[in-house]
């Protein structure tokens, strides 16, 4: 009989040391029925005491699994158990309370989830029948999560006998690019252990053909540095601030990477995803029930991330030797100063090949201070099998399979027990199998081979590049020092949790007087500010330029003249200069202007044709007759005296992507004014008229010759007056070309038959007003966010514009922002300081207003 070989056992039957050694005795059976029939591979199932016991041993991996009753389905009873049957159940929704003093936390649900809870319908009662649908409001222990410690900055300084979890304040719109949506998804996990029996069942059971397939498709892989499963206190570990960041990227071929920017540089290893999740079979079945929530994760992420965190300790450079953790780029540059928060971390573009990040440093040896950004590119080359190590030796030549399992059963057995086992069998699993055949060979020729030597080999070997490349680089820097202290400045506020959960003033003032001096006569035009809004970089820029210029007057009309149509004309008294300190990729208000200022807009309608007029000479009998046209005209125009424009930008609370945008003008004088009134244009073409007379009819005009009148019947005694000879004078300037509408008459025309045409200017109004105005002020509020980018309202507080803290009341300012960052649904909450909450969007599980703590992925 043979004995045991070392193999991984999954699954305890409690305490009772009898049923231990029945599966000891199963294992054993196991081994000795293959080694007996000299089979490659052999799998046997036995049940003991109502658990399902499966051993087998294919491809050098030996395992055990004990499958508790509550995990196995009555309409199964005779199907083979096999790894992977039930998943952690997915919860999506909102938290309605953030913090407790009984045992569980109140949520809402998404319908998909109800369905999901009694397995779209297959789960049954003790009596066998279809579970009905739980209720919309649920209350689970598993939401009562604590705070990680990688995020302890949230924790209340006092707790007041409250349990607070961390829903309500790890918000995934704290993170950038695609790692909102992980942690919203791992936020839907919850806790994994310690819970109610009722709450442990709550599993995502899976067909028996998808757990076969996904048996096929993983057994024997070791994963690349994680165990595929949610941490089991259900706390998110991930880091969304200045000093550490995580995001996700994608490589070549799709693959989801956590990536990490801190002072260890900037670092990534594949993205933990739960391995049953990822095969075709699992989608498969997804895509038959009809579940979209997850369905969303598998198209987002290519399986369902799980929140397990890097390793750490010993286990990093055990896994970097494995070639699973990459170090891309030195961070250096990225940490060469000083967050203007804390809370504002790099942030990845959605597609995952990029980061930006900012910072400012100073004094300079000038005395200044000055911001700077970083950014940073990286690629990553395709991932087999999903980054799992997996041993294959089917192409091998037969001689070398045999050897090759054997030699690596021999060094799983010498590994056995060491801290370092994991990565020393994933180098062993991911090598080439011609290269493992070659190692294996020359192992089993050596005189005295020494398996704990070979092993030790394997712990310090140092698995090839992948191909994998990063860079990261300043891009550009630049003076933001301001000449004025801060209750002056314009205020650029940061959310910033500690003294109090506020946004607060930057301050860009220069320590001494010569370098506030400096400061008054230097430029700036500096990013202080970036994230992207899916792959589109957006900034927030800090501008001055301190010099004047000449005087100037514009118009819109340039050089040409115009009465119909509009255009304004701005005329300034004495120098002028850019007013307005930040602008941003979608806002800028900056103006240049002088201090005194008259802007004057002007619009023309015309109106029509008038009648005709002329001119009789009494004794000659002869003239000219023309008309008019008639054009309405309004102008309104504005004086400003002593005018001022200030910006101001405010990134909330719980919002990497987004900032609050305001703007605000102010004049001690502002006069104002309209009027309105008819103008009249010559027509260019005009007319000779002529009629007879027995006594003056020899007085022709010298430069008509008579031979141009040819107006019949011939008049009598003046009876008659005909125009007859056009005569054109155009506009040369092009000022009343709308005038030129051709002849107007046919000629020759009795002018005393034509009709009479009204003045049509008659109705047109005609006022003039003015009004004039002290110390006024006008104000524009604007919001920049994933989901809307235009004008938030049209009068923002006016704290915008001073500082947080208040110099005189210590009073701070406060505005927060969230959204559902997984799922089809959008939805957005902006809470800013004097205003009640606004919203975008629609979700069936918020209402306007509302400010939610997602989880999971809300498609509803």
């Amino acid at each position: 009989m043979y004995s045991p070989k070392p193999y991984g056992r999954f699954g305890n039957l409690g305490s009772d040391p009898a049923a231990d050694a029945l599966v000891e005795a199963i294992t054993r059976q196991m081994t000795n029925l293959k080694e007996v029939s000299s089979l490659p591979g052999y799998k046997l199932v036995r049940r003991v005491r109502g658990y399902t016991v499966i051993a087998w041993d294919m491809g050098g991996l030996r395992r055990t699994l004990v499958i508790p009753p509550e995990e196995q389905r009555e309409e199964d009873e005779d199907v083979e158990f096999l790894p992977g049957g039930s998943l952690p159940m997915l919860f999506s929704g909102r938290v309605m309370t953030t913090r407790t003093k009984g045992e569980t936390a109140e949520l809402r649900v998404t319908n998909q989830t109800r369905h999901r809870l009694i397995w779209y319908g297959e789960k049954r009662d003790k009596d066998n029948k279809p579970l009905p649908l739980p209720p919309l409001v649920l209350h689970r222990a598993r939401f009562k999560v604590p705070i990680s410690d990688a995020l302890g900055e949230f924790r209340p300084l006092e707790d007041y006998g409250w349990f607070h979890t961390q829903y309500g304040v790890v918000m995934p719109s704290l993170y950038s690019g695609s790692m909102k949506a992980v942690v919203q998804a791992i936020l839907g996990f919850g806790r994994q252990s310690g819970l109610p029996e009722a709450e442990a069942g709550e599993v995502l059971r899976l067909p028996s053909e998808v757990v076969a397939a996904n048996r096929e498709a993983l057994e024997g892989a070791i994963l690349p540095g994680y165990r595929g499963r949610p941490v089991d206190d259900g706390a998110v570990t991930y880091d969304y601030k200045w000093v550490s960041t995580h995001g996700v990227g994608y490589g070549q071929d799709q693959q989801p990477w956590l990536m990490r920017l801190s002072t260890s540089g900037l670092e990534a290893m594949p993205l933990p995803l739960i391995p049953e999740t990822t095969t075709t079979a699992f989608r498969a079945w997804i895509e038959d029930v009809g579940d979209g929530e997850i369905l969303w994760l598998l198209d987002r992420f290519g399986g369902m991330p799980t929140g397990e965190a890097f390793p750490s300790g010993e286990m990093k450079e055990e896994w970097k030797r494995a070639g699973v953790l990459v170090h891309l780029a030195e961070a250096t540059p990225a940490y060469m100063g000083t967050a203007y928060s804390s809370m504002h971390g790099a942030a990845w573009n959605l597609r995952g090949t990029e980061l930006v990040k900012t910072g400012w440093r100073g004094p300079l040896p000038n005395g200044l201070i000055e911001g700077y950004m970083v950014q940073a590119s990286f690629s990553f080359a395709p991932l087999p099998n999903g980054g799992r190590a997996r041993l294959d030796v089917s192409k091998l030549p037969a001689q070398d399979q045999a050897k090759t399992v054997e030699y690596v059963a021999e060094m799983r057995a010498a590994l056995a027990g060491r801290a370092w086992a994991e990565p020393a069998l994933y180098k062993i699993c991911s090598t080439p199998p011609d290269e493992l055949a070659a190692r294996a060979r020359d192992y089993a020729g050596r005189a005295n081979p020494n398996p704990e030597a070979e092993a030790e080999w394997w712990h310090q070997h140092q698995m090839p590049p992948g191909g994998h490349a990063g860079s990261l680089r300043e891009v550009y820097s630049g003076n933001i020092t301001s000449p004025l202290p801060v209750k002056s400045q314009e205020q650029a506020k940061y959310p910033e949790l500690l003294p109090t959960r506020a946004l607060y003033s930057f301050n860009f003032t220069a320590e001494d007087s010569a370098a506030r001096a400096l400061a008054a006569r230097s430029r700036s035009d500096i990013v202080i500010t970036a994230w992207y809004q899916d792959d589109v970089l957006k900034v927030v820029k800090k501008f001055r330029d301190p010099r004047p210029r000449p005087a100037q007057t514009t118009s819109s009309a340039g050089d040409d003249c115009q009465i119909v149509g509009g255009n304004t004309t701005r005329v300034e008294y004495g120098e002028g200069r850019t007013m307005g300190e930040f602008y941003t990729t979608d806002f800028d208000p900056r103006e240049s202007s002088a201090g005194t200022w008259k802007e004057t807009e002007y619009s023309g309608v015309y109106l029509g044709p008038t009648d005709w007029s002329g001119g009789i000479a009494p004794i000659v009998m002869t003239g000219y007759i023309g008309r008019s046209h008639a054009v309405g005209t309004r102008t309104v125009w504005r004086e400003m005296h002593d005018y001022e424009l200030k910006s101001a930008v405010a990134f909330p609370m719980f919002a990497r992507e987004c900032a609050l945008f305001a703007q605000t003008a102010h004049a001690v004088q502002r006069v104002s004014g309209e009027s309105s009134e008819p103008l009249y244009v010559a027509d260019p073409y005009s007319y000779f008229i002529w009629t007879f007379d027995w006594n003056f009819h020899w007085y022709w005009d010298s430069e008509i010759p008579a031979s141009s009148m040819k107006g019949t019947p011939y008049p009598v005694g003046g009876d008659r007056w005909y125009a007859e000879v056009p005569f054109y004078k155009p506009d040369i300037a092009g000022c009343t070309s709308f005038a030129d509408q051709g002849p107007w008459l046919t000629v020759p025309q009795d002018v005393l038959e034509l009709p009479v045409v009204p003045d049509p200017a008659t109705h047109w109004p005609r006022f003039s007003r003015q009004k004039v105005d002290m110390n006024v002020a006008d104000a524009a509020g604007k919001l920049h966010s994933p989901l809307y980018t235009g004008e938030l309202h049209k009068s923002p507080d006016p704290w915008f514009f001073d500082a947080s803290p208040d110099p005189e009341t210590g009073l701070v300012f406060h505005a927060s922002a969230t959204w559902n960052c997984a799922g089809d649904t959008e939805f957005l909450t902006v809470m800013e300081q004097g205003k009640a909450a606004r919203s975008w969007g629609q979700c069936a599980l918020a209402a306007p207003g509302d400010f939610p703590s997602f989880f999971g992925v809300v498609s509803e």
